[in-house]
């Protein structure tokens, strides 16, 4: 006797369910970019990505991996430097911040 449960539905049912289930659960992106003097230049230094409890950032140098329970909150860990203020930047949207 097998305990293995029949398919829910076809394959091709099955894999638009997959795609609808990570489309709703997707974490939002963001990027932490680093304002070098006041808007002489800019640099993106590290991406995150904002679940509904919490967010995980890792720098694009490598060096960094941190979850804060909000995306202003890793801020203070970048712009270290005289003259360099980080900002939360979402991607599409010109009034981040």
């Amino acid at each position: 006797m097998t305990t293995e449960k029949p398919p829910l539905c076809g394959a091709t049912e099955f894999a638009a369910l997959m795609t609808e289930m990570v489309t709703d659960d997707a974490p939002k992106v963001f990027a932490v970019v680093e304002e070098l003097g006041t808007r002489v230049d800019a640099r993106v230094a590290g991406w995150g990505l904002a679940y509904p409890d919490h967010v995980d950032v890792i720098g694009v140098d490598g060096g960094v991996h941190l979850g804060a329970a909000a995306p202003e909150n890793v801020l203070r860990r970048f712009g270290r430097r005289a003259r360099v203020t980080a900002h939360i930047v979402w991607p599409g949207d010109p009034d981040s911040e």
